[in-house]
């Protein structure tokens, strides 16, 4: 993929990241997460192995990547920041 549509994917995945994590939690625990301190919140395993095969997690950031990766090719015309995490699952 090209180097500048990667750097859009990138930084779109932290504010998706950010809005998936809003979503889960009341205001009050939502204002404390932050750009600078969401990976705290995000889960340790990216992976999971069930019956022989591994799995990524839902919502890890390289799944998140792989998923608007997945979109981008599908829909190049549609701008990479008009994604939020209601269009991934």
């Amino acid at each position: 993929m090209n180097r500048k549509i990667m750097k859009q994917i990138n930084r779109q995945v932290e504010k998706i990241s950010l809005q998936w994590l809003h979503s889960l939690m009341s205001e009050e625990e939502a204002a404390k997460i932050r750009p600078d301190n969401y990976k705290d919140y995000m889960k340790m395993n990216s992976h999971y192995f069930v019956e022989g095969q591994f799995f990524m997690s839902a919502f890890t950031e390289n799944w998140t990547r792989k998923r608007l990766k997945k979109l981008y090719r599908r829909n190049p015309s549609r701008p990479i920041d008009s994604y939020s995490h209601l269009d991934l699952s």
